[in-house]
């Protein structure tokens, strides 16, 4: 598992200008089509939390009535917790809790692989790892799901949007890369987005009003 920040040389097509982050004011998401479910599932973000008034997940999904979770780190409102949530495990619940930093580039890398039942996570604020945890008490089954960034999809409806900046996202399903999100601007109307650069897709907004960036 990758434990460092990302730093090779992204050179986007014609048409596209690399920006250094995106910028969530908590009415935007990311609709990744990745959905979640029956595989070895990996998510990597790179990540500034800006706001402490304001809770919502840096990415996740969930069913229809919140008792099994994919990969959720849900951001309590008001307070320094950030709260993990890899899956709720048959209603019983599996988190772990632990403080976060504000205004300080991080990194989340998630593992919650459905095959052998098995969760592990880094994380850093910094270049200081707060907490590295894995589990062997995975979940019976991880609810099939598509993946939001900055919110957390919940059966098919839109929650815990996030106000924060994100500098890069990858994503692997059973150790294949499927998505590798660069923040990115669209020349043509000057949109910002992610662009993936293993399927070349830009993705925009699927809320409300924009993304900040930089």
């Amino acid at each position: 598992m990758k434990r460092e920040y990302t730093t090779r040389t992204i050179i986007l097509p014609t048409g596209y200008t690399q920006l250094q982050y995106i910028k969530s004011t908590g009415t935007q998401y990311i609709n990744t089509g990745v959905t979640c479910g029956g595989n070895k599932f990996r998510n990597y973000q790179e990540f500034e939390k800006y706001d402490t008034s304001t809770g919502g997940v840096l990415f996740g999904s969930s069913s229809n009535n919140d008792n099994q979770w994919t990969c959720n780190p849900y951001f309590a409102p008001n307070s320094q917790m950030l709260n993990l949530f890899p899956i709720y495990l048959g209603g019983i619940g599996g988190m772990m809790t632990m403080v976060w930093v504000h205004n300080v580039k991080s990194f989340i890398d998630v593992t919650v692989d459905d095959i052998n039942k098995s969760f592990e996570c880094n994380l850093a604020f910094g270049n200081n790892v707060n907490l590295n945890a894995n589990s062997d008490r995975g979940p019976s089954t991880i609810y099939p799901n598509v993946l939001y960034i900055f919110a957390s999809r919940r059966g098919t409806i839109t929650q815990n949007l996030s106000k924060h900046i994100l500098y890069r996202h990858i994503m692997w399903i059973n150790d294949v890369k499927v998505r590798d999100f660069i923040p990115a601007l669209r020349d043509s109307d000057s949109k910002p987005g992610l662009y993936d650069i293993v399927n070349d897709v830009f993705y925009t907004n699927a809320g409300t009003g924009e993304f900040l960036y930089a």
